[in-house]
């Protein structure tokens, strides 16, 4: 049967107990901890008001700019204690002091900063909050506890080979992870220069959007390569299978490489710019964006429509204000065949007085076009100005001057009607009436 001592298992835990927790190495460590804790709280309070005068300058100059400096407005007093507790463990080591308390609540620290970050960032995704915290705290965890050289020894013994290159496991698992920061990093810098780029009043909006849209390449591209050589891999590697992958990206990104194209066709040549009122393919919009693979256009009624770039090259569109900002709009108006036909031309003409945006030159005119079925047709021609602001406005105050005016002049509008003429009825044969004997 097991038996055990319970006076000298609590005697054994006391000892621990005094050797590692009441000594004089953990009081000062502690004390370290206290006294930096102090410092950065001090400086947190000396940093503060400029950082409420900052948020208070970019209240009205754009969410991330806010989100940003409100970022490092929690993360502050951490980053300072944290720095503050890595000086001090340098301090100690060189000193020859025992360190290991301050060394646990740094990485503890380090872990809840990068956290705190990446869920102020990304506040929604649960997935990869997850994913960095369980990450973050492994390392910190593996950091205390003196197991992260060893776990790095280990994952580098584990690899094989490519040509020359020797890529282990921790590599991949770095370069992975600095790849993901990387790629994060390119794409805040490059819509932080799209941001500057917007402002900038000597640049036309195609040439920002040209801009924005090669450095966010370029930045992309760096980051791919940068992790590769991070991972260990040496780009010669990839001449073997050049053929082959431009084979399979001619097939597989055939669409997307189209469409990327013709954005920076569109861009270079100017064809369309932000702004402009188009109609492609039945969508009658103006041009919210241009991407690298789509372009965004807003209808009157507030939907987006996301138009691929490559329709812009290979279809018809039509561009309301490409070289100007004037339309012409055709009427097609009926009347009566019993009507004052130039009395009605002349109120057709005179029904565009008065309406909104249009023009008075080149001045309005009424043309007689067809003799139809039920009506002489007459076809009002008139210029518009700003088609960015509607049509169907335009057409609907003036078609309600045009029927004022014929009301007022008792001209009639016809509806469709047919008339049938009989030359001549037939005979009936009423013999069967007669009654039968």
């Amino acid at each position: 049967m097991f038996e055990f001592d319970a006076s000298e298992i609590t005697n054994q835990l006391l000892n621990w107990v005094n050797l590692h927790l009441f000594n004089l190495n953990i009081f000062i460590q502690i004390s370290a901890i206290f006294i930096t804790f102090l410092v950065a709280l001090l400086a947190n309070r000396l940093f503060r008001p400029y950082i409420n005068d900052a948020l208070s300058s970019v209240a009205n100059k754009g969410k991330k700019r806010r989100r940003t400096i409100e970022i490092l407005n929690i993360i502050l007093l951490p980053i300072i204690w944290v720095g503050l507790q890595w000086l001090m463990n340098i301090v100690f080591l060189q000193f020859g002091y025992q360190h290991d308390l301050l060394r646990i609540t740094a990485s503890l620290l380090n872990a809840w900063i990068v956290i705190r970050v990446f869920v102020s960032l990304v506040p929604t995704n649960i997935f990869w909050r997850r994913i960095v915290a369980f990450i973050a705290w492994s390392i910190a965890a593996l950091n205390a506890a003196n197991l992260l050289k060893p776990t790095i020894t280990i994952l580098s013994d584990v690899g094989f080979t490519v040509g020359d290159a020797r890529i282990t496991l921790y590599s991949i698992i770095t370069g992975f992870l600095l790849g993901v920061v990387l790629f994060w990093s390119a794409l805040i810098i490059s819509n932080f220069l799209k941001q500057k780029l917007s402002d900038s009043q000597h640049l036309t909006p195609s040439v920002q959007t040209l801009l924005s849209q090669l450095i966010k390449v370029t930045l992309i591209f760096l980051s791919l390569i940068l992790t590769l050589n991070i991972i260990g891999l040496d780009l010669s590697v990839f001449t073997f299978f050049s053929g082959a992958l431009g084979v399979g990206l001619g097939f597989g990104l055939q669409k997307i490489v189209s469409n990327f194209v013709s954005g920076i066709i569109l861009l270079v040549d100017q064809s369309l710019q932000p702004g402009n009122v188009i109609e492609v393919g039945g969508t009658f919009g103006k041009v919210k964006t241009l991407g690298a693979r789509y372009t965004t256009v807003e209808t009157r009624d507030g939907h987006e429509y996301l138009i691929p770039n490559e329709r812009f090259i290979t279809q018809e569109v039509i561009n309301w204000d490409f070289s100007n900002s004037r339309v012409r709009r055709k009427i097609e108006i009926g009347v009566a065949y019993d009507t004052d036909v130039e009395l009605a031309m002349k109120l057709i003409v005179e029904a565009t007085v008065g309406v909104n945006r249009i023009l008075s030159h080149p001045a309005p005119v009424a043309r007689l076009v067809s003799f139809g079925d039920s009506s002489v047709n007459i076809e009002a021609r008139f210029w518009v100005d700003d088609p960015a602001n509607g049509l169907a406005n335009i057409t609907s105050d003036y078609l309600l001057n045009v029927w004022k005016l014929f009301k007022k002049n008792a001209i009639e509008i016809p509806f469709p009607q047919t008339d049938i003429h009989i030359k001549e009825i037939p005979k009936i044969d009423n013999s069967f009436l007669k009654p039968s004997i």
